[in-house]
């Protein structure tokens, strides 16, 4: 006993020491750690993105965007189709970050034109209205589906998709890429609204026959448009192993009501619908995800982290107060409303309460598939770590530490 009293104690002061190291030294390491880029665009752009705005003139501003689910641009006006772009020349913050954002609406009877993103995967969740959304894999196969609000669908990259308004009201429609350039490819504009001479557009656009098709298929070999988890196989770092594509369908890729909660904490107000690829199988290996927030009056989401991705946050309905803390110690915190966008950098802690009166609605996007979540309380309190240790860690009295203990569900 007293050998283990002896080397508690040696722990306990290694572990007091190492605190005090790291909060003398973080003045000087945290001038070379980088949590976030925030674009500065009158620098030339890049592959990677545009340079870092000096840090000293970053504010909370330049990671929010107020009144994103009002289309602020009409980009396709031969369609009836509206947008607000939440791509880096637009919303400097998600620079580097993997993660880009588009609002758009599309009028009664109209439509977007089929088209693709080269360079990301896509997620898009319906706010209002109706819509068929679908895509077409290299096989020829669509895979389609009528939304209403609070569905989601999901569209591999580089693949053909399309949206088309089948209700009665104007459709208005959230998107998410897992890249901040997706790039644009519309089919036909693309082959009709440039400058190659007509008869050579005429023999590139030739619709080949299904002999000709299994012809180039044999000689290119397969192509895997996507890669549907099969949730039977164990995972791995990297998802799960792909279901057949024979037994695949168009509801692996939509998710019915986000907003019906599939996680509830009544004691802090907050109700959550977490889509990563165990809820929602075609996420696997898009490098994406997603989640409902919603919060009662006075509900809170607690300090906490995701280590593996970037997140992006929209708020549908309600008052929120949302804000992160930069390993400086730098709070960034706005007051957001329904249709504002807020910004949280991996790794960095963050939180949201809501502050209105009634109910808030947060969309949630992550820039991977499996982000991970260390939230402070329950990872500091909710263990199995001695009391005394946790004390010296953490600065707090040995009798606090095992109150907030009984509370987490902590041991020892």
């Amino acid at each position: 006993m007293k050998a283990d009293n002896i080397n508690m104690s040696i722990l306990s002061n290694t572990l007091t020491f190492f605190i005090i190291f790291l909060l003398n030294s973080s003045s000087s390491s945290n001038a070379a750690v980088q949590d976030f880029c925030v674009a500065d665009l009158t620098g030339p752009e890049n592959p990677a993105g545009y340079p870092c705005k000096n840090i000293s003139k970053v504010t909370a501003n330049d990671f929010y965007f107020p009144d994103f689910l009002t289309p602020h641009i009409t980009y396709l006006p031969k369609f009836n189709a509206s947008a607000t772009l939440g791509f880096t020349p637009y919303f400097p913050g998600v620079n580097g970050l993997g993660l880009s954002l588009v609002c758009f609406a599309i009028e009664v009877g109209s439509f977007v034109p089929s088209h693709t993103h080269p360079r990301a995967n896509e997620v898009i969740v319906m706010i209002e209205g109706s819509i068929i959304a679908g895509f077409i894999s290299s096989d020829n196969k669509a895979y389609y589906k009528t939304l209403q609000k609070g569905d989601v669908f999901i569209f591999p990259q580089g693949l053909l998709h399309f949206e088309v308004n089948v209700g009665n009201i104007t459709a208005k429609i959230l998107a998410a890429f897992e890249g901040s350039s997706p790039g644009i490819q519309g089919t036909i504009m693309s082959l009709t609204g440039n400058d190659l001479p007509s008869d050579v557009v005429q023999k590139v656009s030739l619709i080949f026959d299904k002999d000709m098709v299994k012809k180039f298929k044999a000689m290119f070999g397969a192509v895997q448009d996507f890669c549907v988890g099969d949730l039977t196989a164990p995972e791995g770092p990297a998802g799960y192993s792909c279901k057949k594509a024979s037994v695949v369908t168009s509801n692996d890729f939509f998710y019915k009501d986000i907003f019906k909660s599939n996680l509830n904490f009544p004691t802090i107000n907050l109700f959550l619908t977490y889509l990563f690829s165990q809820q929602f199988p075609g996420l696997n290996g898009l490098g994406m995800s997603l989640l409902s927030i919603q919060m009662g009056p006075g509900g809170i989401v607690p300090a906490h982290t995701h280590p593996r991705a970037n997140e992006v946050i929209v708020c549908i309905e309600g008052t929120v107060y949302a804000g992160f803390i930069s390993t400086d110690n730098k709070a960034y915190t706005k007051t957001i409303q329904a249709g504002d966008v807020f910004i949280f950098p991996q790794g960095l802690l963050h939180f949201q309460l809501n502050v209105g009166k009634g109910q808030a609605k947060v969309l949630a996007f992550f820039g991977g598939s499996s982000p991970g979540i260390q939230t402070l309380p329950f990872s500091l309190f909710g263990n199995d770590l001695p009391s005394d240790v946790v004390g010296n860690v953490t600065f707090l009295d040995n009798n606090v530490v095992k109150k907030l203990k009984a509370r987490f569900g902590g041991t020892n």
